[in-house]
């Protein structure tokens, strides 16, 4: 298993292989300097170029595409995920608990804006009241009462209820705390190492380093990012030199031919996301859990992973909501499992099995057939041509429809599906809180499976209510098996994507937690 956090520089081919949380944990000091020393890196006029999301709003309140910022090196957060999993303090100095409902938020002092605004509680009363006006401390943010400013660099936050994950949720990229002075329609005033210079809509954005870091040096000139929607031509556009690096993957075709390119360092990494069969309990048979666990035992998830990713490193099947890669993971929960027979037996519970000896099976006096819709990416296709292969070993006729987002979001919500393949983030910026937002009652994917269940809503809530980790561990447990013995979604595989990077950049930040992001101590050399 690949560690889910890695400063890979250009010896991206010796990344540590790890174990513990996520994709593994626990780097070594020599795994973030990159060719020699970091410290002894002399600071160049050099301009990094990326392949990434290129977006012409500064509103990193609306979504995550605008939050992209934070990648620019431009925001930042109050809180960050670290090589442990863990939420440690960025802009924040301190946050402790006075109470169950009361926190004491500390703040670094002496920090400024890249106008020379100072970062105080001001800001970040700013930054969340704009949350709010948004929607979003009424939606994802809704346990927050009220945060009040009892210093420039103190706040007390109150909750409406006991609340673990507050720190995990304060790493969250659309947190990113902004000066009060940004009016967010041509720049965006932040207090990372780097500064917006220019964006040229649907071309580029650009950056310029900050001389006045609060956190030291910064090694990169600047940056300049670019779209790249289409796989192979960002493969080609690595292939010429053109980038340093593409932060949307290469097509796993690539890997192989890229692997040739005596500039580049290709790479493996797991994303986050979880490959998942999206079923629609409210019509039948899919309202019947033992139709579910039945596809759930049909899928060779070991022989499906090889035929999707052959000899690219990587590629790891997924038999809980949980993986067992991560320290959430409760192992008696990871009951998806390869078993024809009893997916069979299961079956033939529901009423579905071989009535006439044709080695196919039916359901009431037809042969029993279902759709599997997904998008046109590369991987989901080929994902779903598989499992069509498989579920036809075991008797299920599948037919395939293979089409954009928003005609699938659209069949989620109209209930007009049978099964739907995505993809999921089960844990968010190392939280299992983010478990709310995929089997909560209200959230998307619960809707959109029909799913909605009180004890899981109860266990839930638990979850976010424990303040202790061994007691947020055994909430979080329950929440896990109460999903695999309903089973809304079934797990298939881990998303594991090719990299690949000039040599040229080193101590690039690669966090699969919260994306990838520009830093300080990113250079180019030769």
């Amino acid at each position: 298993m690949r560690n889910r956090w890695m400063r890979l520089t250009a010896v991206l081919a010796a990344a540590a292989m790890l174990g513990g949380m996520l994709a593994g944990c626990g780097s070594n000091d020599s795994s973030k300097s990159g060719k020699g020393e970091t410290g002894k890196v002399q600071q160049n006029e050099d301009i990094a170029k990326f392949i990434y999301q290129v977006t012409d709003s500064f509103d990193t309140s609306i979504n995550y595409i605008a939050a992209s910022w934070v990648t620019y090196g431009v925001a930042e957060t109050l809180f960050e995920v670290d090589e442990e999993g863990n939420a440690v303090p960025l802009l924040a100095d301190s946050m402790e608990m006075k109470d169950d409902l009361h926190w004491t938020l500390k703040l670094k002092e002496g920090i400024k804006f890249h106008d020379g605004t100072p970062f105080n509680a001001d800001a970040v009363l700013f930054t969340f009241d704009r949350l709010a006006a948004t929607g979003e401390i009424g939606g994802n943010f809704d346990f927050i009462v009220s945060m009040d400013k009892k210093d420039d660099y103190t706040i007390e936050i109150t909750t409406t209820e006991a609340y673990g994950a507050l720190k995990e949720r304060f790493c969250e990229y659309k947190t990113a705390i902004v000066s009060p002075t940004n009016k967010f329609e041509d720049t965006l005033i932040g207090t990372g190492p780097f500064k917006f210079k220019e964006t040229q809509k649907d071309v580029k954005n650009v950056v310029e380093k900050n001389d006045d870091y609060w956190g030291g040096d910064v090694k990169l000139a600047g940056a300049e990012f670019y779209p790249g929607e289409d796989e192979m031509t960002r493969s080609f556009q690595l292939y010429n030199n053109e980038v340093d690096f593409s932060i949307l993957n290469i097509p796993i075709t690539e890997y192989e031919n890229a692997k040739t390119k005596e500039q580049l360092d290709v790479f493996t990494l797991d994303c986050d996301y979880t490959h998942i069969m999206i079923l629609n309990t409210t019509k039948a048979p899919f309202d019947n859990k033992d139709v579910r666990h039945a596809f759930s035992y049909a899928i060779d998830r070991e022989q499906l992973v090889n035929s999707i990713y052959g000899n690219v490193e990587g590629g790891v099947p997924s038999f809980g909501v949980v993986p067992v890669k991560y320290s959430w993971s409760n192992p008696d929960a990871c009951t998806a499992v390869y078993d024809r027979e009893k997916a069979l037996e299961l079956f033939r519970n529901a009423g579905i099995e071989d009535t006439d000896g044709d080695g196919m099976l039916e359901y009431e006096g037809a042969p029993f057939t279902v759709t599997i819709m997904t998008y046109e990416t590369g991987l989901y296709k080929n994902a779903v041509e598989i499992l069509q292969s498989q579920l036809k070993d075991i008797g299920v006729n599948v037919e395939l429809e293979i089409t954009t987002w928003d005609v699938t979001d659209q069949k989620m919500s109209d209930k007009d599906y049978d099964i739907n393949f995505d993809s999921v983030p089960f844990l968010e910026f190392g939280s299992p809180v983010s478990l709310a937002n995929k089997f909560g009652s209200d959230a998307y994917f619960a809707l959109g499976a029909g799913y909605a269940s009180e004890e899981m809503d109860l266990a839930l809530e638990e979850g976010s209510k424990a303040l202790e980790e061994e007691t947020r561990k055994e909430k979080y447990d329950k929440v896990q098996e109460i999903a695999m013995e309903d089973m809304p979604f079934i797990p298939v595989f881990e998303v594991v994507k090719v990299y690949a990077m000039n040599k040229r950049l080193h101590d690039m930040d690669l966090n699969t937690y919260s994306v990838f992001k520009l830093t300080k101590d990113t250079y180019i050399q030769d």
